[in-house]
């Protein structure tokens, strides 16, 4: 195969090389390692990439293979519609994303009709579990601006049971959880073994849970193979970035060693957690030593320390040896010391899925029989939990440390941040990151070396004096978009300079623009959802006094170029033109607003992904708050945003029978539907289709929006396919990508309780709950 790859300046290509490969996935990790900002091109150049689309078609046009999919917040604000020529494909191919919407899209694609997935199917194919957080006040959960993480193997084909736990390739999803963490506390946890109709065992599973200390409060994200995440941590009012490998069966703690002396001090962490004979990795720790013993908080390993080191973290296996017999449950085990009921158990003999049944004196109890017999066998095991996880500290030998391990590196500038999620770019090892105090942070590198904070002049850049918004970084245009809480937005290019900004597009006083931008990097737009405008026209269903909720698009290649009044609203008194403002863009309103009103992202449907030329056709569905009598769920036609000012269509209006306040939207095709996800927070009264579950109070609610819902005003009823009660409501929905049948992860906003427990095998009811339930049916 012939690659052709351009490394670009900023006005002109300084090189172009042609390489050759055997392997495409080779070919793009070449192309990951250059920066692939958008080319500003003069007429050679142009010339040039005209040229290099002839040669690359045929090749990039080609599935490349790639390790698995990552897919966290921020793939669901930097979107890929289609395509409109084959430079255009060849170009947006570089990019590590595209293939990871692509390979997604197509996953969801495979489910084909939801007739299948409604409430006459067996509850082991619907999917709905939950599983707990931890507990506490506040309760655990992912929040309300925040997502989960999933990470899947299959790229393109359903999953198998390589997927599931104990499999060569398990797919994971990972929750923050938004409170101080402790040894009864995880801050982060992920679970696996989770797809009901393709993994045997107990569905999910605890596939690691660490306390990280601090408070991990925003969206974590993931490596481009999955055995790294990234996530901002704050530690007594100060933010920082943690990058960490995890283990699906080690633990960790901190400890104090002595040289010459097989004694260890455990000074955070348990002795519960491991066992006789468990290897032992860390500072001061010889080579392919073990632990002896471990009571109270001294451990002993079996061979002297080399070195004294004072609390550092020191990592172990969780294994032990031990005998299985085909078709018996019984295991002889050292100790059943650190061993819990319900904990994961892998080895040769113990079936996929098992788990610890029971644990009394030597004997442990497996769930289900050994289906083989094997003698002196390592067994490995995972006792973490959301509430009894492994204890991680800062580790200056990070990336080369054994897993689990991780490493804190502080903001510079000491600032917080509570409310900016990380955004990762895969092409440059590169993450960026806001604070609560108005500076955009850049990171580099990250995943592929010793992270660090770029503190090299204007890094880190202050945008402004207001919160910021969770940045995106755009492939299209190389420019990283970001807005604040002072309702502008900005745009900022790798080396930290500004190349533009909004004038002000929130009314002063509101809550200004709380979520980030939403760009296409095919189309070349970018999207900011803002909670209360500058409007006072009533023709566009906006009141005198409190203005409008909406929806400002800007070109990103005109918006890099100009900046606007950063002293002057957007207002608009006719609807066709901008009285005051000078770079305002075409807004859509979508409900009246006013100063506490959070207008969360929304999303595009099918219809817009497949359109051609990119993102010319199809709808943005977004959930407007709009205070009494409530929520609705509304969409604005893409070729409505020509004109300055237009109206979005009620699609449900109202959601609720009181005031309340939505989720953020997250949009599923399964091939034949396209479905919409939105949540509310209390009093959900809409009226769902028959055989769907109906749900009153806070509710998770589908959509089928296959076909886009005929206009209505001023209320509608279009129906819902089913809802499903979410405690205070849910965080930002992710869609599965790999399962047949199709899931959603999110978490609940509020504990659980006896009225909406969590749907675990226990039905707790109490504490943080994460949730899995199919798209279709919410079961």
């Amino acid at each position: 195969m012939v690659l052709l790859a351009a490394i670009s300046g900023p006005k002109s290509l300084t090189a172009v090389g042609i390489a050759v490969t055997l392997s495409l996935e080779n070919a793009l990790k070449r192309l990951d390692k250059v920066r692939r900002r958008s080319f500003t091109l003069d007429i050679n150049l142009g010339a040039t990439l005209s040229l290099m689309a002839l040669l690359t078609t045929s090749l990039l046009s080609q599935t490349p293979s790639i390790p698995g999919i990552p897919w966290d917040w921020s793939h669901e604000r930097q979107i890929f519609s289609t395509p409109s020529n084959a430079e255009e494909r060849a170009r947006i191919q570089q990019d590590s994303r595209y293939w990871h919407q692509t390979f997604h899209r197509a996953g969801m694609a495979r489910g084909g009709s939801g007739s299948d997935l409604d409430a006459r199917k067996p509850e082991k194919d619907r999917g709905l579990w939950g599983q707990t957080l931890g507990s506490g006040s506040p309760e655990p959960t992912v929040g309300a601006l925040n997502y989960p993480a999933k990470y899947s193997f299959s790229t393109g084909t359903a999953p198998t049971t390589a997927n599931c736990a104990a499999g060569a390739t398990p797919d994971y999803v990972a929750f923050n959880t938004s409170v101080l963490g402790s040894s009864t506390q995880a801050t982060v946890v992920a679970f696996d073994n989770l797809y009901a109709s393709t993994c045997s065992g107990t569905v999910p599973q605890t596939y690691w849970a660490y306390d990280t200390g601090g408070t991990v409060a925003t969206s974590v994200v993931l490596s481009a193979n999955g055995s790294q995440i990234a996530f901002m941590q704050t530690v007594s009012g100060a933010a920082g970035l943690v990058v960490l490998s995890w283990s699906a069966t080690g633990g960790a703690f901190l400890g104090s060693t002595t040289s010459a002396s097989k004694s260890v001090t455990v000074t955070s962490g348990t002795c519960n957690l491991v066992l006789a004979g468990e290897p032992i990795f860390g500072p001061g720790i010889p080579a392919a030593d073990t632990i002896a013993s471990c009571t109270g908080t001294t451990l002993m390993l079996s061979a002297n320390a080399t070195a004294t080191a004072s609390n550092q973290p020191l990592t172990f296996t969780n294994q032990f040896t031990g005998t299985t017999s085909s078709g018996s449950t019984s295991i002889t085990v050292p100790s059943c010391t650190p061993f819990t009921v319900g904990a994961p158990i892998y080895g040769a003999g113990i079936p996929q899925g098992d788990t610890v049944a029971s644990c009394s004196s030597t004997t442990l109890k497996l769930v289900t029989a050994a289906s083989a017999s094997h003698t002196s066998e390592i067994i490995t095991f995972n006792p973490a939990t959301a509430v009894a996880p492994g204890i991680l500290a800062s580790n200056s030998s990070y990336p080369s440390c054994t897993a689990p391990c991780m490493i804190s590196v502080p903001f510079g500038d000491g600032k917080n941040d509570t409310s900016s999620s990380p955004f990762y770019d895969y092409s440059a090892d590169t993450l960026y990151v806001g604070d609560g105090s108005g500076n955009l942070h850049k990171f580099n590198p990250v995943f592929n070396g010793t992270p660090k904070e770029v503190t090299t002049s204007p890094w880190p850049v202050g945008v402004s004096a207001n919160v910021l918004t969770s940045p995106v970084f755009d492939f299209g245009t190389g420019d990283i978009f970001v807005a604040d809480s002072g309702g502008f937005l900005y745009s900022y290019n790798p080396s930290g300079t500004l190349t533009g900004n909004s004038s002000q597009l929130a009314r002063t006083g509101s809550k200004g623009i709380v979520d980030s931008p939403l760009v296409d990097s095919i189309a070349g737009t970018v999207y900011v959802f803002v909670g209360d405008d500058g409007n006072t026209t009533t023709t566009h269903l906006c009141d005198v006094s409190t203005g409008c909720n909406g929806v400002f698009r800007f070109s990103t290649t005109s918006f890099i170029t100009s900046t606007g009044n950063t002293t002057s609203t957007c207002t608009s008194s006719n609807g066709t033109s901008w009285a005051t403002g000078t770079n305002c863009g075409a807004e859509s309103i979508f409900g009246v607003g006013n100063t506490s009103t959070i207008l969360y992202d929304g999303t595009f449907d099918n219809a817009y992904y497949t359109s051609n030329p990119a993102g010319s056709a199809g709808n943005l569905y977004a959930c407007a708050a709009t205070g009494t009598p409530g929520p609705k769920l509304a969409y604005v036609p893409i070729g409505d945003f020509g004109s300055v000012l237009s109206i979005a269509v009620n699609t449900i209006n109202p959601m609720t029978s009181a005031a309340a306040s939505c989720s953020p939207v997250t949009e599923s095709y399964n091939g034949t539907t396209d479905f919409i996800f939105a949540s509310v927070t209390q009093d959900g009264n809409v009226s769902i289709a028959s055989g769907g579950d109906a749900c009153t109070g806070a509710c998770v609610y589908t959509f089928n929006v296959t076909t886009a819902p005929a206009t209505c005003s001023p209320t509608c009823s279009f129906q819902a396919t089913s809802g499903l009660a979410a405690s205070g409501g849910a965080s930002g929905m992710i869609i599965d990508n790999t399962e047949s049948s199709g899931q959603i992860y999110f978490s609940y906003l509020l504990g659980a309780t006896t009225g909406i427990a969590c749907p675990s095998s226990g039905s707790v009811t109490s504490g943080g709950c994460a949730v899995q339930a199919s798209q279709t049916a919410l079961k």
